[in-house]
């Protein structure tokens, strides 16, 4: 159940081009392929490789050969190498968490077990799904749209939207002929939104 390989893959989206997330694989002696990413935020893409080439390099060096397993002994090994370069808190825990989600998944494979067992146990066998954020350019007005659009087909039920939320929402209450409410307005935090098309009747705003 050793660790033989660490991968790192730079993605790219309409919203970060360049790249903003990092795909982490972590492949073991026995076949299985753990999976997790992290978020690095940064327009020109340069921050999401640097955290590829950081996990591939140092973090990779330091858990390679051990057992699968060892999850909590994984994480202060890595931590070692975010405060060896003095980065406690910014693109190094960034790098460190896409490999610690990769390990959890990599362990619940490995024993057969969904990752809840491996953090206490299940509280509740259902839970309430939201988008955290869809980015909204006045000049790419389409792209949130049809983003938005695809997840209001998929059932969620709240939308976290960033900037130029209002006109977003008259396109979305014309489309779906449902009524969708604001939280807030303000950048940060996001604007937050829930929404619900009536079976039959008039439509009304939801308050949340």
């Amino acid at each position: 159940m050793k660790i033989t390989q660490v991968k790192a893959q730079v993605l790219q989206s309409y919203e970060y081009p360049n790249g903003g997330w990092v795909l982490v694989r972590v492949c073991t002696e026995d076949g299985v392929e753990g999976v997790g990413e992290c978020f690095v935020p940064d327009r020109d893409g340069r921050a999401a490789f640097a955290a590829r080439d950081l996990i591939t390099g140092s973090l990779q060096r330091v858990v390679v050969g051990r057992d699968v397993l060892d999850i909590a002994a994984h994480w202060e090994a890595m931590y070692g190498v975010c405060c060896s370069i003095y980065d406690r808190r910014g693109l190094a825990i960034h790098a460190l968490s896409g490999v610690d989600m990769a390990l959890h998944d990599a362990a619940g494979k490995t024993l057969g077990v969904p990752v809840h067992k491996l953090l206490g146990g299940a509280f509740r066998d259902q839970i309430p799904l939201y988008i955290s954020s869809v980015f909204v350019e006045l000049e790419r007005f389409d792209d949130a749209l049809r983003e938005t659009t695809d997840y209001v087909q998929q059932g969620f039920a709240a939308i976290g939207l960033l900037q130029n939320a209002d006109n977003l929402l008259g396109a979305m209450r014309f489309a779906f002929h449902a009524y969708f409410s604001i939280a807030s307005k303000e950048y940060s935090p996001p604007t937050w939104v829930n929404y619900r098309r009536p079976r039959q009747g008039p439509l009304h705003d939801l308050q949340i």
